[in-house]
């Protein structure tokens, strides 16, 4: 089942709005690209990107909190 990104562990309605300007409008759309590629098309559409972010979008979606990631994900 999908729901809004801004519903998503970790993301809220700022990050939602990057991420559809970033041409992501779903959850289906993000899981489908992972972390990587999301963090890159939030660059080239100029959001500046950090490591907690990257661990956001990654918590996003394994869907639980970016601090229960396990190492060796990130």
């Amino acid at each position: 089942m999908t729901q809004p990104l801004a519903d998503l562990p970790n993301l809220g309605e700022k990050t939602a709005d990057w991420l559809l300007a970033a041409g992501i409008p779903s959850e289906f759309e993000l899981r489908q690209l992972g972390t990587i590629e999301a963090c890159r098309k939030l660059l080239l559409n100029g959001q500046d990107i950090n490591l907690l972010m990257a661990y956001a979008l990654a918590g996003a979606i394994h869907d639980h909190h970016w601090n229960k990631l396990p190492p060796s994900l990130k």
